[in-house]
């Protein structure tokens, strides 16, 4: 049985720029995989988005150790290639972030946003949106009546 509602949850909070509780998630979506026989695919995806969130928080290393934890579990994932580009960028390394990001967008284009108008794999993903249930009076909206 497959179950990735830590990683959906990591998710959500990498995109709301909740990055303690994107690694957090992540972290217990690892833990949890390791212990109870794990799924390859699931695993590189917590490693990825736990990546992701470190980056974006400036811990270098503990994405790079991610990203490399990432390809053990799924190696032609378009989206590490993607992240490890970026994290070169990060460290002034083009040669290297060029290279990656050629591999991820070899394998799908939608990856193609270079790294100086994209900090993170936000392209990826549906905005997060602000929804106001009152009116104008400050009272509940009469939504579906009819």
């Amino acid at each position: 049985m497959r179950n990735d509602a830590a990683n959906q949850g990591a998710v959500c909070a990498l995109v709301c720029r909740q990055l303690d509780v994107a690694r957090d998630l992540a972290t217990l979506s690892i833990a949890h995989l390791r212990e109870g026989g794990y799924d390859r695919d699931l695993l590189g995806q917590a490693f990825n988005v736990r990546a992701e969130a470190q980056l974006l928080a400036g811990e270098l290393e503990g994405a790079h150790a991610d990203l490399a934890r990432q390809r053990i579990y799924q190696p032609g994932q378009a989206s590490a290639h993607w992240l490890l580009g970026l994290y070169h960028y990060k460290r002034g390394e083009h040669a290297e972030a060029l290279a990656s990001h050629a591999l991820a967008v070899a394998q799908d284009d939608k990856f193609a946003p270079f790294y100086d108008a994209a900090v993170s794999l936000d392209f990826l993903y549906k905005q997060p949106v602000h929804v106001d249930w009152a009116d104008d009076m400050g009272e509940p909206s009469n939504i579906g009546a009819g």
